[in-house]
C-alpha cells in the first residue's frame, strides 16, 4: 500500500511541474 501512495505523490509532484 506504501507503494501505491509514492506513486500517487509523484504523479502529484509531475503534475505540479
Amino acid at each position: 500500500m506504501h507503494r501505491i501512495i509514492k506513486m500517487f505523490f509523484i504523479y502529484s509532484l509531475l503534475y505540479l511541474l
